[in-house]
């Protein structure tokens, strides 16, 4: 029996498309500013004093911890103190365990997150992975300006409108500005 070549070819592709594939993907859902607003429960601006990868207790995943001095709080309860951010995710010793599109933060990182508490009551997770966090770096005018994370090759964000295309540069003072009026 002679099969099609349309069909021999399409297996082909189809077959080429999965070793193409990477290992790893992570498929987003585009917030902006505003939604991020809406979703999270603290906005904050400050200094990461502290980061730690460890296992669960019961040694099936890694997960971070990143301590998080805020020093201006745009949203949330004014008085929290030092914050706990656990991402999924990170380094322990020869072991890594990695999640796409997960920001990667260091002792000293002055930045601006978008945080909403964990389901499990462990601390708080960063709104919309890399999207809900901004590095601060003076600008020539003596702005603070806030860098978004550039979108990792191996996440797909989905609606993504032009602001995905480029890294995004916004001022703090824009998003105060957004934050006091509530997002959506």
């Amino acid at each position: 029996m002679r099969r099609a070549p349309w069909l021999i070819g399409l297996a082909a592709l189809g077959l080429a498309a999965l070793v193409a594939a990477p290992a790893s993907t992570t498929t987003l859902v585009h917030f902006d500013i505003e939604e991020m607003t809406a979703i999270a429960a603290v906005v904050a601006v400050g200094e990461v004093d502290g980061v730690e990868a460890r296992w669960n207790d019961a040694h099936t995943k890694i997960y971070t911890r990143v301590s998080f001095r805020p020093t201006e709080m745009l949203k949330g309860a004014r008085d929290l103190g030092a914050l706990t951010i656990k991402m999924i995710g990170g380094r322990v010793g020869g072991d890594a365990a990695l999640l796409p599109g997960t920001p990667e933060l260091a002792e000293g990182d002055r930045v601006l997150v978008f945080l909403e508490p964990r389901d499990d009551g462990d601390g708080y997770l960063i709104v919309g992975l890399f999207q809900g966090l901004f590095r601060l770096r003076q600008g020539a005018g003596g702005d603070e300006l806030l860098q978004q994370e550039p979108q990792p090759r191996n996440v797909t964000v989905v609606d993504a409108g032009s602001s995905r295309a480029a890294t995004r540069m916004l001022t703090l003072k824009d998003v105060r500005a957004i934050v006091k009026g509530g997002g959506r």
